[in-house]
This record gives structure tokens, sequence and C-alpha cells, in this order.
């Protein structure tokens, strides 16, 4: 089916309209669903000591489904970076990428996380209330996380130095920073870097 610019065009104002009249709510949320379209939403991260515009996606639902996080996250890596990551679950992508650092038994400290961290790398989560935690990974291992984020920069917060992290919670597209992860209950467990 093709669609015609007019038909396009009234799809973007249903979509804008749709995201618009979800309520509010706190936290870091950029949009809780978009089912026809991909949009973004501009974020200004520090690179380096250089500004950065970066437009981060929210991909529709048909492309990236709700609870599909390591999907959201290898489209943005590509959209955003041009970093190539293979396709696995959140839980399966460290046997396909470089582990940069690992918690080992311990969540992952600020200083291993604001030493190994760039822009474009995998930051991968445990949450204890995860439904996935209890089965094994591909390798027949405990799943050692089972949510994955895109690190996108370094952000000003209140709480000082941070990093902010695009990831989809959900049906959420959200942008947090490793404060506001930890708050919701997040624990960084991993760096992935791809290997291409």
């Amino acid at each position: 089916m093709k669609i015609n610019p007019k038909q396009k065009n009234l799809l973007k104002k249903l979509a804008r309209e749709f995201v618009e009249s979800l309520p509010e709510r706190q936290g870091s949320a950029i949009a809780r669903r978009t089912s026809f379209l991909d949009s973004h939403h501009p974020w200004i991260v520090s690179d380096n000591g250089v500004i950065k515009k970066i437009e981060v996606p929210i991909y529709a639902d048909l492309k990236v489904p709700a609870f599909h996080c390591a999907r959201y996250v290898r489209y943005a890596a590509k959209d955003i970076f041009d970093k190539n990551y293979v396709g696995a679950d959140a839980w399966n992508m460290r046997y396909n990428e470089r582990i940069v650092v690992s918690g080992d038994e311990l969540p992952l400290t600020d200083t291993q996380i604001f030493e190994n961290i760039k822009p474009g790398m995998v930051l991968g989560l445990y949450w204890s209330d995860s439904k996935y935690n209890e089965a094994k990974d591909i390798k027949e291992n405990p799943r050692k996380y089972t949510h994955v984020a895109l690190a996108i920069g370094s952000a000003n917060s209140i709480f000082g130095k941070d990093y902010s992290f695009a990831h989809k919670v959900g049906s959420e597209t959200r942008l947090d920073t490793i404060n506001e992860l930890r708050e919701i209950g997040f624990m960084p467990e991993e760096i992935l870097n791809s290997k291409s």
C-alpha cells in the first residue's frame, strides 16, 4: 500500500496527538508509544567537553515492540553512532560483543562506569523484578542482566557528573542518567562495545 503525502501528514498528526494526549508522568520518559511513525527527541550531551545535540530515536511499535530493549539499543546505536550490534536478547548480547568491564559479583561502581563508558556503548542492567531473571541464557548460564541501555553522552545532573542512556522499558522510550536508572531499580552490571 502506497501512502501519499496527504495521508502521511495525517498519520503524523494522529501520532503526535496520540502521544500528546497521554498523561504526564514523572521520570524521563520521552514517549510512551508511537504506533505509526518513528520520531526523535533532541537531547544535549557533552562529549569530551564538546556540547552536542543528539536526536534520540523513538521507534514505532511495529519496528520496536514493547519489552524489546535490545532491539531498541541495536537500532539506536546504528542510527545515532553508526555502530553495529548483533541481534540478540539483552542477556545474550555479552556473547556477541566485547565486554569492556563487568561487575562480577557486585554491580558496577560509578568509577568503573565513568572510566570506561563511551557514547554508543551498551550498559547491561539487572532489575530484580524482571520476569526474565530465572531462566538461563543461551549458554545455559544464569542471566547476569535482562535489560540494556545505550550510552548517549555526559549529562548535567543534580548529582554532578553523570551519563545519559537511552532505552526502552515496556512501551516507554526513556532517557535516564545512571542515578535515575538506579532510582527506578536498575543495577549496572556490564559495559559492552561492538566488535565491529
